[in-house]
């Protein structure tokens, strides 16, 4: 589980946070801090994905793995994107299996 993951289970958030105002919701100080802090922790966990993933579909393509390699590909995209918007303080979660966001700020 990822640390922002854990920060909005491990706290009060989750008991707050509904599918409409998740984005929304205001944080005090402290807790934008925090999440901000487990933003840039997780944002290197993204990156270390989008590069392994990328090094995957490299090699894949070397082995003429042309499915496997798009599809690696796709992650490392992936992964990327979700490590610049962790690092811009954008936390993608999920609450009963659905996708939500919240600014830490």
């Amino acid at each position: 589980m990822h640390s922002s993951q854990e920060y909005i289970v491990n706290s009060y958030l989750h008991k707050i946070i509904s599918r409409t105002d998740s984005v929304n919701l205001p944080l005090d100080r402290q807790k934008a801090i925090d999440l901000s802090s487990c933003l840039k922790n997780d944002s290197v966990d993204y990156l270390f994905s989008a590069l392994m993933s990328l090094g995957d579909s490299l090699s894949g393509i070397n082995n003429c793995f042309w499915s496997w390699s798009t599809v690696k590909l796709y992650y490392s995209a992936f992964y990327s994107i979700r490590s610049y918007l962790a690092l811009e303080g954008h936390c993608i979660f999920y609450l009963a299996g659905k996708p939500m966001g919240i600014q830490a700020r």
